[in-house]
């Protein structure tokens, strides 16, 4: 009986061991998407203990705060002269194309930023890893965001150039694909069980006729197809932010497409966002008057910014919004409204540690308080999370204070 019982449990040791081996082979990545799962089950049980909302505040009434968008209409933005652009049209490229030669990368937890980049790099030839691009872009691992602009310096850094650009469509993205640039997109997922998040995917490749584009995305795999419709609403919430490598000797060519005014671009992207919110509704809603407030903050005009992210507010904007974004804290706090940046700051902070530019900010709403203590306390924290990161460095300093 105890010779058939050992019997029994070997044999379910070595099927189990040979299942554990096969998901290796079968299941890419498996240990970065247990991590990731695990990662999310803290969070979720956190935001369950404490209760915590799943929109960010509404805007707050206070003696230092500015007129909020019901008191008066909102301005259209100053114009800006546009160049006109030498771009092909639909009829003049090709109804479909698909570039190669992308090495496929899987994501590491928090790590589409840097994995995504590594796949556009390999597409210019560079040889590196996901391991080189989160090693200089992420020092803390627990990082949750990696900015465009911090991926474009190190393209940069490697001899590549790279632009980043607001206010794209889908017919520029087109283009782009077909001239032979891979185009990264600033982008969404909307997660089972976990809502909205940010994330970045490469663009290689579209279909007319299918209405589709083809994608390398480092958490849904190689060649990932996404319909037009899908990509276009999926991109809203970071107003159509996108990012194209390039080697030196071919930006002329790629200036061609994009034009060279990021006043420009800024003023396109205002306007379209103006234009969408006379027609949609819901988060899409909230997220047109994001990036309207976006693209006037770009403009440096911080009231009509305040403006239409109080209207942003008001529609409901999810609770991670700015782990990614920061320009509505920049934007209250140019117009004297600190009430409203401390209570961002505390409501993304009370669900998430370490965002190294919402304790930034955080500081200088509390300096402008007069709270000297607080505010270098959360610089500190900030130098602590991201020491790529500069801009607290600078605070303290101008503040008299050590780091």
């Amino acid at each position: 009986m105890r010779t058939t019982d050992m019997r029994k449990w070997l044999i379910s040791g070595v099927v189990l061991l040979a299942l554990g081996s096969a998901s290796f082979v079968v299941v890419p990545n498996w240990p970065e998407r247990l991590g990731w799962r695990w990662q999310q089950f803290w969070s979720t049980t956190r935001r369950s203990v404490l209760q915590l909302p799943d929109t960010l505040p509404t805007p707050v009434t206070s003696s230092d705060a500015a007129p909020t968008a019901g008191a008066r209409p909102l301005a259209t933005p100053a114009a800006v002269s546009a160049p006109t652009l030498a771009t092909p049209t639909a009829a003049q490229r090709p109804a479909q194309i698909e570039l190669t030669g992308v090495t496929q990368v899987w994501q590491k937890v928090n790590n589409c930023g840097p994995a995504t980049l590594a796949m556009a790099l390999s597409y210019w030839g560079w040889k590196g890893t996901q391991a080189n691009t989160a090693n200089a872009l992420k020092p803390n691992p627990d990082d949750r965001n990696v900015s465009p602009a911090e991926l474009a310096a190190y393209a940069q850094r490697i001899g590549l150039e790279a632009q980043v650009r607001q206010g794209g469509t889908l017919e520029l993205v087109r283009q782009l694909v077909a001239a032979g640039f891979p185009v990264i997109l600033e982008t969404t997922l909307v997660l089972p069980d976990q809502g909205w998040e940010g994330h970045y995917t490469l663009v290689t490749g579209y279909s007319d006729p299918h209405q589709q584009f083809t994608t390398q995305d480092s958490l849904r795999g190689p060649n990932f197809v996404q319909a037009y419709a899908d990509v276009e609403r999926e991109w809203r919430a970071f107003n159509y932010t996108f990012i194209v490598l390039h080697p030196p000797e071919r930006q002329a060519q790629l200036l061609a497409l994009l034009g060279d005014d990021p006043a420009a671009d800024a003023q396109r992207a205002a306007e379209r966002a103006r234009a969408e919110t006379q027609t949609l509704t819901g988060q899409d809603l909230a997220f047109a008057w994001f990036n309207l407030g976006t693209s006037l903050a770009a403009l440096g005009d911080w009231p009509g910014a305040a403006q239409a992210y109080d209207q942003a507010r008001q529609a409901g904007l999810p609770w991670r919004m700015l782990w990614y974004q920061h320009a509505p804290l920049e934007t209250y706090f140019h117009t004297g409204r600190y009430d409203d940046v401390l209570a961002l700051a505390e409501a993304t902070l009370a669900q998430a540690d370490g965002l190294e530019e919402v304790l930034y900010w955080r500081g200088q709403a509390r300096l402008a308080r007069g709270d000297r203590d607080g505010a270098a306390a959360d610089w500190r924290a900030a130098l602590a999370a991201n020491r790529n990161y500069t801009a607290p460095a600078q605070a303290l300093a101008d503040a008299g204070l050590n780091p």
